[in-house]
């Protein structure tokens, strides 16, 4: 039964809580250093995720490219026009390679620098300064996180143990990568 003092109210104004327009927020990821080498559960994890995701990481590199540019507008560099097809196959190409490298559980040195230094400045678009692109790092990196959870929850089984070590895997690749980032804007050599 709604009183007048509740009637068009949400519902937690109507319990005298604020309210954030989100019913549920997942929290962000936190940065966590890998281990030297991967254990069995998430090499398993990511094995499946693999079999999960097979031929889209061509849609989620475009996604990202897409996303990379929605929020470099966003974010006080308006596009004047749109880019070149050779500036955006370069950035298809950059976050090609970094799925691939997340979906391959890739921590190795080699792949950390491209990351920071390559890859991530291609997709930002701000050049070889990796310093001007790890804001925007942590966007991307949160954006992978939802899109290639979405890959895995779009199929439905009767046990989501698999599911579950396939997330964990995403998140403890995604962890590493994103600790990289965060120590490539402290490092001086940047």
């Amino acid at each position: 039964m709604q009183t007048k003092a509740t009637r068009g109210a949400r519902p937690a104004e109507a319990a005298g809580t604020a309210w954030t327009g989100v019913e549920h927020q997942v929290p962000w990821l936190k940065p966590q250093r890998p281990a030297r080498a991967l254990t069995a559960e998430v090499e398993q994890g990511l094995a499946y995720f693999q079999l999960l995701v097979g031929d889209d990481d061509v849609l989620l590199a475009r996604s990202l490219v897409h996303f990379s540019l929605d929020v470099t507008a966003r974010h006080g560099f308006p596009l004047t026009r749109a880019p070149n097809v050779s500036v955006l196959n370069r950035r298809r190409r950059a976050a090609r390679l970094w799925i691939n490298a997340i979906l391959a559980g890739d921590l190795t040195r080699e792949t950390i620098r491209n990351l920071t230094h390559v890859w991530l400045p291609q997709l930002a678009g701000t050049g070889p300064e990796p310093r001007r692109a790890i804001g925007h790092g942590r966007r991307c990196v949160e954006f992978l996180r939802g899109a290639l959870t979405a890959c895995v929850m779009a199929e439905t089984c009767d046990n989501l143990l698999r599911h579950a070590k396939a997330i964990h895997a995403l998140e403890a690749v995604l962890a590493g990568h994103l600790l990289a980032i965060r120590s490539a804007a402290r490092s001086p050599t940047a």
